[in-house]
């Protein structure tokens, strides 16, 4: 999160560039461990082993983490990264800070699970405080007098915050990259109401 905000900022074309690069870098990378080509597709399967879960086993090819960098990556694409709105942020906020901390939450102390999910409750009100706290982080690295950012009211992160947290816990899918496209979508949706 703290990597990428003030960059996205300040050399937007930049940062998209990279982003675009790195996307096809661990394209390339996937192929090669799925199929384990040598010399090192064995060795790159043993290193992601660790890494993977429940929903990276559902085939041969393991996305999570290409749809990881495409749910930071879309929002900020979809902006056409030349126009400074708060929710090219948005995908950076929900999985940079709101899903990682959900998961930590999640695994060590949530018992409540939704139902017909694995996902617990606490981890989702993690997730919801921890993106509303992104919001004012993000006002922070910007600086919060910044009138070049077109940024939502705090009624309106609030609900950013409570829907993706909700979406979430309750969707069973892969949450790196829905949650941000659904948070987008929200937040886009109340940019024009704000």
């Amino acid at each position: 999160f703290g990597m990428l905000v003030k960059p996205m900022k300040e050399q937007p074309e930049l940062v998209s560039i990279a982003l675009f690069g790195i996307l096809g870098l661990l394209v390339v990378v996937e192929m090669i461990r799925s199929n384990e080509l040598p010399p090192f597709g064995k060795s790159i399967k043993e290193l992601f082993r660790n890494f993977e879960d429940e929903k990276d086993n559902d085939g041969k090819f393991t996305l999570s983490y290409i749809y990881l960098l495409i749910g930071v990556s879309l929002p900020f694409w979809l902006n056409n990264v030349d126009g400074l709105r708060e929710s090219s942020y948005i995908g950076l906020i929900t999985l940079g800070l709101g899903d990682s901390f959900a998961s930590i939450v999640g695994s060590k102390v949530g018992y409540s699970k939704w139902p017909m999910s694995n996902k617990s409750i606490e981890g989702s009100i993690t997730m919801g405080i921890c993106t509303f706290l992104g919001y004012i982080l993000l006002d922070y690295i910007n600086g919060s007098g910044n009138d070049k950012l077109e940024v939502l009211n705090w009624t309106n992160r609030c609900m950013v915050a409570v829907l993706s947290a909700l979406f979430e816990g309750i969707v069973d899918v892969n949450d790196n990259l829905y949650v941000p496209v659904f948070a987008y979508l929200v937040e886009e949706l109340l940019m024009n109401f704000n």
